[in-house]
Protein backbone atom coordinates (compact mmCIF):
# COMPACT_ATOMS: atom_id res chain seq x y z
CA UNK A 1 0.00 0.00 0.00
CA UNK A 2 3.14 2.88 0.03
CA UNK A 3 3.27 2.54 -3.57
CA UNK A 4 2.58 5.87 -5.14
CA UNK A 5 0.10 5.15 -7.52
CA UNK A 6 -1.76 2.63 -4.65
CA UNK A 7 -1.84 5.69 -2.54
CA UNK A 8 -3.31 7.85 -5.54
CA UNK A 9 -6.45 5.13 -6.30
CA UNK A 10 -6.89 4.78 -2.64
CA UNK A 11 -7.13 8.94 -2.48
CA UNK A 12 -9.62 8.83 -5.47
CA UNK A 13 -11.66 6.16 -3.78
CA UNK A 14 -12.15 8.45 -0.65
CA UNK A 15 -13.20 11.16 -2.78
CA UNK A 16 -15.94 9.47 -4.67
CA UNK A 17 -17.32 7.57 -1.34
CA UNK A 18 -17.44 11.44 0.28
CA UNK A 19 -18.73 13.48 -2.37
CA UNK A 20 -22.44 13.81 -2.31
CA UNK A 21 -22.71 13.91 -6.34
CA UNK A 22 -22.12 10.14 -6.71
CA UNK A 23 -25.01 7.41 -5.95
CA UNK A 24 -27.89 4.94 -7.00
CA UNK A 25 -29.77 7.80 -8.05
CA UNK A 26 -27.30 10.19 -9.34
CA UNK A 27 -27.66 11.64 -12.66
CA UNK A 28 -24.94 11.01 -15.12
CA UNK A 29 -24.33 13.03 -18.22
CA UNK A 30 -22.14 12.06 -20.85
CA UNK A 31 -20.26 14.12 -23.70
CA UNK A 32 -17.78 14.36 -26.52
CA UNK A 33 -17.23 17.69 -27.10
CA UNK A 34 -14.72 16.60 -29.86
CA UNK A 35 -13.38 13.21 -30.86
CA UNK A 36 -10.54 12.83 -28.40
CA UNK A 37 -12.51 14.75 -25.27
CA UNK A 38 -14.46 12.51 -22.74
CA UNK A 39 -16.03 14.35 -20.60
CA UNK A 40 -18.60 12.90 -17.74
CA UNK A 41 -20.61 14.28 -15.37
CA UNK A 42 -22.10 13.21 -12.08
CA UNK A 43 -24.92 15.65 -10.65
CA UNK A 44 -27.31 14.50 -7.13
CA UNK A 45 -28.59 16.98 -4.93
CA UNK A 46 -26.67 20.07 -4.46
CA UNK A 47 -23.14 17.88 -5.27
CA UNK A 48 -21.22 17.50 -8.65
CA UNK A 49 -18.49 15.98 -10.23
CA UNK A 50 -16.57 16.20 -13.36
CA UNK A 51 -13.92 14.11 -14.95
CA UNK A 52 -12.69 15.05 -18.50
CA UNK A 53 -10.24 13.13 -20.45
CA UNK A 54 -7.83 13.58 -23.29
CA UNK A 55 -8.06 10.10 -24.58
CA UNK A 56 -5.24 11.22 -27.06
CA UNK A 57 -2.89 12.49 -24.29
CA UNK A 58 -4.41 10.44 -21.31
CA UNK A 59 -4.34 13.73 -19.53
CA UNK A 60 -7.54 14.16 -17.32
CA UNK A 61 -8.83 17.03 -14.90
CA UNK A 62 -11.15 16.15 -11.93
CA UNK A 63 -13.49 18.56 -10.80
CA UNK A 64 -15.67 18.79 -7.56
CA UNK A 65 -18.30 21.42 -6.85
Amino acid sequence: MQWPIVQEQLKLLKMRNACPAFGVDAELQIEQPEKHILRLTWHKQDGKAALEANLLTYDFNITLA
